[in-house]
This record gives structure tokens, sequence and C-alpha cells, in this order.
């Protein structure tokens, strides 16, 4: 799939933009600070709704203004589809295809990106809350039922927690009451553990063998981590396992007033055989094991979907070396559409610009080389 253009009304820096983009490379120069990444950030916001950046969306509606809004033509192999969003202070408005879209899930998995930035080495460094947050976004992508099932257990849990904190009040358990709330929770959770499981597998046997063409090195996998511990992701095991830990330990979840097994407590770790990069690996190992995880997600969403998701590479040239920029760049397949943003052309092969539709940012205006 690739994005045939995008339209953008009061977004960031942009008062009205209106780009038509090449379905293979697309190169943003300019200096810092001029939006390169806000181009990005707006199609990452067209596909999922949500800034990769830690904002609201107030936060991404020009300055003086009320308002944003973004259109987008993408291309899939026998149709296209139109997306839009608009935003106000009374929320925000999908639109698939012109029609107006009820759910959230509906609108997600119509148009898959990928973005690696500088800020994606918190998704190593940072807290398993990140990882969760990321996570799920992913499968989202690729999955629309995972998004209602996750959004049912979140109110489930909330549930729970609600009244977990009335029984440390010393109100009279109600054991019907949350023998059935816990059937539903677990009901959920199964769903979610088996879906995470399955995606974090595949990722980590596509980021082996792509770690050990860049890096040159072999023993990178994505380790799993769940609360409570399971080893085996079928119904029955993360039943049992599930109910035995809201059993054995009711009073410490009430003295807490919180669940504390569960999804919800979910991480995932980068490993080099058996050392965790986030304690043991240097800064550059840490940023090439996020970029390996993307560039596994690439053939992960393309034998699920059969097609390529869109790549967008913020500002990541000047953070490699020679050798590593090309190991990266041999991944750039002609047909994943790839946007990329750079203060420095130089930093990018003649063969790439060769390809390329360049264009130049300055006082918010773009310009096509």
């Amino acid at each position: 799939m690739y994005l045939n253009n995008i339209k953008v009304t009061n977004f960031r820096n942009y008062k009205n933009l209106n780009i038509n983009f090449s379905k293979n490379i697309n190169i943003f120069v300019g200096d810092n600070a001029l939006g390169k990444t806000n181009i990005i950030e707006s199609i990452y916001v067209l596909a999922l709704s949500k800034s990769f950046r830690p904002v609201n969306d107030n936060n991404l509606v020009k300055i003086n203004e009320s308002n944003y809004s973004l259109l987008g033509n993408v291309q899939k192999k026998d149709f296209v589809d139109e997306l839009k969003i608009n935003y106000n202070e009374k929320g925000k408005i999908y639109y698939l295809n012109n029609k107006k879209s009820t759910k959230l899930s509906d609108y997600l998995s119509n148009m898959n990106v990928i973005i690696f930035s500088p800020d994606d080495l918190e998704i190593i460094k940072g807290s398993p809350d990140i990882r969760r947050k990321y996570l799920n976004m992913e499968i989202m992508q690729l999955n629309s039922l995972y998004s209602k099932v996750l959004n049912d257990y979140n109110s489930l849990l909330k549930m729970r927690n609600d009244y977990l904190k009335k029984l440390k009040n010393d109100i009279r358990i109600d054991e019907t009451y949350l023998s059935i709330l816990e059937e539903h929770l677990i009901n959920r959770a199964t769903y979610i553990y088996k879906i995470r499981n399955k995606f974090l597998k595949k990722i980590s046997k596509h980021s082996k063998d792509i770690y050990m063409r860049t890096m040159e090195k072999d023993g990178f996998n994505i380790k799993y981590v769940t609360t409570p511990h399971i080893d085996n992701f079928n119904d029955i095991e993360i039943t049992k396992i599930l109910k035995e830990s809201f059993k054995n330990n009711r009073e410490k979840e009430i003295s807490f007033g919180s669940t504390l097994y569960g999804p919800h407590k979910d991480d995932f770790h980068f490993m080099l055989f058996d050392d965790d990069l986030k304690l043991m690996g240097s800064q550059s190992q840490q940023k090439l094991s996020v970029l390996v995880f993307k560039l596994a997600e690439i053939e992960l969403f393309y034998k699920q979907t059969d097609e390529y998701p869109i790549l967008l590479l913020d500002d990541i040239f000047s953070e490699l070396d020679d050798k590593r920029k090309n190991n990266v760049l041999s991944y750039l397949k002609k047909d994943i559409q790839t946007f990329i943003t750079t203060t420095d052309i130089n930093n990018i092969s003649n063969e790439i610009i060769e390809n390329a539709k360049i264009f130049k940012i300055s006082n918010c205006e773009i310009t096509e080389l």
C-alpha cells in the first residue's frame, strides 16, 4: 500500500498543505524545527488517530486555531481508501470513504504504518507501559478485533479495581459478582495473551535474521514477559493460571486496591542471548535493536496482509554509521513506500536519492525539488 497524497489543515505549523507523494521514496530536507517531523506525524495520525509523540490532540492544532483536519488517499492493490480525521474541542470524527466511522476499531487497520524516530529509544529504555502501548498500537493495525477486546478488558479491569478498593474499606464480598467479573476479565485476557504471544514470536523470528544481517551477530530475540508467568498460551492453561492467581492473592489485591495479575502487567525484553539489552546493551546496540524490531514488523505486516506497510524514518540516518546505514537501506524495497526526514541529504546514498521524490522545507512551505 502507499499514500497517494495528504491534505493538511491547521496541523502543527501548517495552515494548508496538499502534497502528492511518490509511491517509492519521499525525502523531506530542512533545518531542525521547521516542520519535517510534523509531516511524518500527520501521516501517522491519519493512519492511527494519535501521534507517536507524547502529546494530546490540542497540541496538534495550529496556534490560534481551534481544529485540524487530515485527508489522504491510500492505494491498495485493487482499490483506494480515502481516510479523513476532523478534530475540534468536542473530539475527533473519523471517516472512511466519506462514511463516518462510529468505532475507532473500524477505522484502524485501513492504513498500516511503521515509524522509527530518535524517541523510539524509549521503547527499550522506558517503562513497561511504553512497550505495552506500542505493542497494542502495532497489533491494532493488523487486528481490529484486538482493539475491541482490549477496550472491553480495560473496562472490566476498572470495574474489578473499583470493587477491590471497596473491599479494602471492609465492604462485604459478593462472591457471585466477583466471580462473574473475573470470568469475563479472564476471557478477554486469554485472547490478548494469545495474540500478543503470537505477534512477538513472529517478530522475534524475523528480528533474529535481520539482526544477524545488520549487526553480523547471532543471539538476538524478543522475550515476552507475563504476570503471572505463562508458558503454554492456550485457553485452558491461561484460564487456570489467572484463576489461581486471583484466588491465591485476593487479600494482597484487596490491600493494594488493584488487580496485580493480567495482560495490563505485560512486558517484553530485547535480548542478546541471556542479556537484557535494556540493562547490558550500549546505546548504539539499543537503537539498532529497536530498528531491527521495526524492520521485522515490515515482513510480518506483509505476510499477514499481502501489503507492505508505509515506512516513516524520522531523522535516523544521522544516528547510524555508514555500514549500519547501508544495511538498513538494503531493506528499502521498491514496494515499500518510505518517508525520510533529514537535515542533510548527503546522509543518504545517491542510489536512494536517484529514486526519490525530494521536498525542501523552509518557512512553513514545502517545495518539490
